[in-house]
C-alpha cells in the first residue's frame, strides 16, 4: 500500500494510484477532484476564448475566489 499524498490544491489526502497530473505544470500530482476542476476550467476556456492559465492560479479548488461554488 502506498503512502498517502497531500493534494496541493485542496489539502485532502489520496493514494498514489488515484493521482491526477496537474494541467498547471504537467508535473504535480493532485487529487481527482482538483484534476476535474482544472479540466473544467480548460474546457470553459476553450469555448470562451480565454487563456485557461489565467484561471489556474495554482492548483485546484483551494484557490477558487470567495463565494465560488465548485
Amino acid at each position: 500500500m502506498s503512502k498517502p499524498i497531500e493534494c496541493p490544491g485542496c489539502g485532502d489526502k489520496f493514494e498514489e494510484p488515484r493521482a491526477a497530473l496537474s494541467r498547471f505544470d504537467n508535473e504535480t500530482k493532485i487529487c481527482s477532484e482538483c484534476g476535474q476542476y482544472e479540466a473544467m476550467v480548460q474546457i470553459d476556456a476553450m469555448f470562451s476564448g480565454y487563456d485557461p492559465r489565467a484561471s489556474l492560479t495554482g492548483f485546484g479548488i483551494k484557490n477558487l475566489p470567495a463565494g465560488t461554488v465548485a
